[in-house]
């Protein structure tokens, strides 16, 4: 079964303009009041029918409250949304600032890049490093060469 088959709303009734319907939510089991107008909006039904006349007279004096707040929210983001056109189209103070600082960001890369790929290549270079006091190739010890296949480093040579 779907869910419209579960929460199935059926007609009660008018109430100061609004239709009411009557429905059953099984996953909260309780039964609820939606009111439709305009807009729709649903209350938790109690056991007491005048609490329940209550809850709806609750309802619909809110309604005057919840839309002087959407008013007021929808003024706020239409001044915000002019501020927002007007700083998009003003120019960027530190502009020149920032178009320096990228380029020297750049060249700093560029330089790191040549740096790593300097001590790649003479970490390749045979298994040989560099000294880098006296710029002379290093020559492995026995013990760092790389060994034959099938064997491990430190194994004892046959």
């Amino acid at each position: 079964t779907g869910t419209k088959e579960l929460q199935r709303e059926i007609p009660v009734g008018d109430y100061q303009g609004f239709k009411l319907l009557a429905s059953y939510n099984v996953f909260a089991n309780q039964y609820e009041l939606n009111i439709r107008g305009q807009g729709s909006y649903t209350i938790e039904m109690g056991r007491d029918p005048l609490g329940n006349i209550t809850r709806i007279n609750n309802l619909l004096e809110s309604l005057g409250n919840r839309l002087e707040d959407a008013t007021r929210k929808r003024d706020t983001l239409k001044e915000q949304l002019e501020i927002a056109k007007r700083e998009v189209v003003r120019p960027f103070p530190q502009e020149q600032e920032l178009t320096e600082k990228q380029a020297r960001l750049a060249e700093l890369n560029v330089l790191l890049n040549m740096d790593e790929r300097r001590s790649e290549a003479a970490t390749l270079d045979d298994g040989a490093s560099v000294d880098e006091d006296d710029a002379r190739p290093v020559q492995p010890s026995r013990n760092e060469t790389t060994p034959r296949p099938g064997k491990r480093r430190g194994d004892p040579e046959l």
